[in-house]
């Protein structure tokens, strides 16, 4: 009899998998429609990891006509099926908070730009770049010591970052320059998205907000590591622009920092604006 319910147990998951996938599918269409009904303009903001990403995303989110979900959602990384839903639901945010404009930020979003430009086409994407070796040093500090990683994460960014140079939907934001007139820059990105500057925006500090993990409720079950780094990420929001150009030297090893010399990371960072030899 085991035998027997062991052979009818395969045709049923097989059944419930087939629901399922068939009642996503139902969900992503009417999550579709929805969109292409109360379609608003969006703005995307992605690229390499540590770039002043959330800090962008954060100011522009003080923006009157601007509406930016507080954290990460990831949309697009798992397909259409998956990113119409989420599209929707931030579509039915906007409007309620009375926004005419989004602007979503998810780092990982720079390797999906196409999928965005077929879903929702006349987007606009900002890609933030900084250094590689402050990249490298800073996610290094975060994981124990694993420069290595910093520097994968910011090859990966950067070769999607050099290939989307020059398309008249992609605007790179570097961190340097930001840090060193944030006012000019904030307001180049608004004209780019084609919103007005409001100066208001530069004091978003003085308004502090709930943003990314710590937001969530469920970061209070977290491990004390992942708390303590979505607290400091929230914090890090909420404080005045914090110049972290060069901070590279005296933290990253000279073998990683060499690594900037060599291929590929000499001509991605000079196609950047970035020469790895000063």
């Amino acid at each position: 009899m085991e035998s027997l319910d062991r052979m009818l147990e395969l045709p049923r998951r097989a059944a419930r998998k087939a629901r399922g996938a068939a009642t996503g599918t139902a969900r992503a269409l009417a999550a579709r429609r929805r969109v292409r009904r109360d379609l608003l303009p969006f703005g995307f903001i992605a690229g390499a990891p540590h770039s002043g990403s959330t800090l962008l995303a954060r100011i522009l989110s003080e923006h009157s006509a601007v509406f930016t979900p507080a954290h990460e959602t990831d949309a697009f990384t798992g397909g259409p099926r998956h990113a119409w839903p989420i599209v929707a639901r931030l579509l039915a945010e906007a409007r309620a908070e009375g926004r005419a404009f989004v602007v979503e930020k998810t780092q990982s979003h720079v390797e999906r730009i196409e999928l965005i430009r077929k879903m929702l086409p006349g987007s606009r994407f900002v890609l933030t770049v900084r250094d590689g070796r402050d990249v490298a040093a800073s996610i290094g500090r975060r994981f124990g010591g694993d420069f290595g990683k910093g520097l994968d994460l910011w090859l990966t960014a950067a070769r999607k970052i050099v290939a989307a140079l020059g398309s008249g939907d992609v605007l790179v934001a570097r961190y340097e320059d930001f840090v060193l007139d944030p006012a000019q820059r904030i307001a180049a990105i608004c004209t780019f998205l084609g919103l007005s500057f409001e100066p208001g925006m530069l004091d978003y500090h003085a308004r502090a907000k709930p943003w990314g993990e710590a937001a969530f409720p469920r970061i209070r079950t977290a491990a004390p590591a992942h708390q303590a780094h979505a607290l400091r990420r929230q914090a890090q929001s909420n404080s005045p622009i914090y110049d972290a150009r060069g901070e590279w030297r005296g933290v990253l090893p000279d073998r990683w920092a060499e690594a900037f010399l060599e291929e590929p990371a000499r001509s991605l960072m000079l196609q950047l604006g970035y020469d790895p030899a000063r």
